[in-house]
């Protein structure tokens, strides 16, 4: 007969074959090589399973998708477990897809692992990132302050929100829409990620090289700007990405 495994990964099942040779199959169970009949470890482990107890399990599959080895170990998920929530400045994350154990968000000075299957929604000025390759890029390669909520479950984070609240580069690109009580938009050259566009209006106080620039004298920032651009400026943000 041939046997099968289903397992949950994010919010969705898949269900594999094992290998005809059932016997040929490597198990690792806890650290250690399952050295006992095959059969054994599923009467042994998987009949005894209960709706409260789960098992972390990595495949290895061949060509054919049947699978040809097995690392299991007990798990602490508890599908009821509550969500916890903690918020804070974004002070470290990695993600690498060979070694899950390398997923990551550090939150102030606290660390947390990442979930395979977290949510992101981060708002850049007036864009967004709902990726979490994206959040990295941005993260380590721009010089930019996020500020977050992450929401932990089962000691993972599932979801991550926030926004950027400071960011420093060079001033690139303006445009004024209403010089009497300015507005417009503006785009900062961040080193190491890219354009960030957002927006200003009459509340966001504009301070370059000493200068104060208002509806007097917005329009001749505009002309530095589309001129040779204006270096090493800081941008804050509030939560809408407007600048402040």
């Amino acid at each position: 007969n041939t046997r099968s495994i289903t397992i949950e990964s994010g919010s969705k099942n898949f269900t594999y074959d094992f290998i005809k040779d059932f016997k040929s199959v490597t198990i690792k169970y806890n650290g250690s090589t399952w050295t006992g009949k095959k059969e054994d470890f599923i009467d042994e482990v998987f009949d005894k399973l209960t709706g409260s107890k789960y098992i972390d399990v990595e495949l290895t599959l061949n060509s054919d998708d049947e699978v040809t080895k097995m690392v299991a170990e007990s798990s602490t998920y508890d599908p009821d477990a509550e969500d916890k929530e903690y918020s804070g400045s974004i002070s470290g994350i990695n993600v690498d897809k060979d070694d899950k154990d390398e997923n990551y968000i550090k939150v102030g000075s606290k660390k947390y692992d990442l979930s395979s299957s977290v949510r992101v929604d981060i708002v850049v000025g007036d864009d967004d990132i709902d990726d979490i390759d994206d959040l990295v890029e941005l993260y380590k390669g721009g010089d930019a302050e996020i500020k977050v909520d992450v929401t932990v479950k089962n000691d993972e984070v599932t979801r991550i929100e926030g926004y950027v609240s400071e960011v420093e580069g060079d001033l690139e690109y303006m445009t004024v829409s209403n010089d009497r009580y300015p507005r417009g938009k503006m785009g900062i050259d961040v080193s190491g990620y890219g354009q960030i566009t957002f927006n200003f209006d009459e509340d966001t106080r504009i301070s370059i090289d000493g200068t104060e620039y208002d509806d007097i004298n917005i329009n001749s920032l505009k002309n530095l700007v589309k001129g040779d651009g204006v270096s090493d400026v800081k941008v804050k943000f509030d939560d809408d990405g407007l600048a402040t």
